[in-house]
């Protein structure tokens, strides 16, 4: 009967190691991916195609009853353009801010705001009717991607803001209805 206690006991012993040794293992890698951490920055908002300073690349896009617009025509007074899609919904609460009649951004000085959809026209319709959105604020379809593509931008809604001789100033990716300088990561890619 000794002989049993004798083994279980090795055992007990060998297992209460092998736990410590799984242990230690655990601690030690959490340590690494704690320094890890610690090191990682958040990227920011994606680059665009767009230099400050520098004029914007001219884009004709279609507005909601099918006419031909050139993103120029807006020249003469700072302007926000936001790139958005009907299927996002913080695109969906930036659309409705509009409606309200507030600016996309606190910051910006913009005396136009205008909402390029990357839908179609059926869902960009649908959309400003129901965020109620006054026929004041010009809406633009980029359904095959032109300004998207040639500005550089990906995610939506992204919020471009321009002065009045169309030159960049600066963007921003993502929104929040507290307006706050730190918007959402990317929410919806196209």
């Amino acid at each position: 009967m000794t002989g049993v206690w004798l083994v279980s006991y090795i055992v007990l012993w060998v297992l209460l190691l092998l736990i410590a040794l799984v242990l230690v293992s655990i601690l030690r890698n959490m340590g690494t991916l704690f320094d890890a951490l610690q090191k990682w920055q958040p990227m920011g908002d994606p680059p665009v195609n767009l230099v400050a300073g520098k004029p914007v690349i001219d884009i004709q896009l279609h507005t909601l009853s099918g006419e031909e617009r050139a993103i120029s025509t807006f020249q003469g007074v700072p302007t926000t353009i936001a790139v958005i899609s009907p299927g996002c919904s913080p695109c969906r609460e930036l659309m409705q801010t509009v409606a309200r009649g507030e600016p996309m951004l606190p910051t910006a000085q913009a005396a136009q705001q205008i909402i390029v959809s990357t839908g179609t026209v059926t869902e960009t319709v649908t959309l400003v009717q129901q965020t109620a959105l006054p026929s004041t604020v010009p809406v633009l379809i980029d359904h095959q991607q032109a300004l998207s593509n040639q500005w550089g931008i990906s995610s939506t809604p992204t919020i471009v803001q321009l002065d009045e001789r169309m030159y960049f100033v600066d963007h921003t990716v993502g929104w929040s209805v507290s307006h706050t300088d730190s918007p959402l990561p990317v929410v919806s890619e196209f």
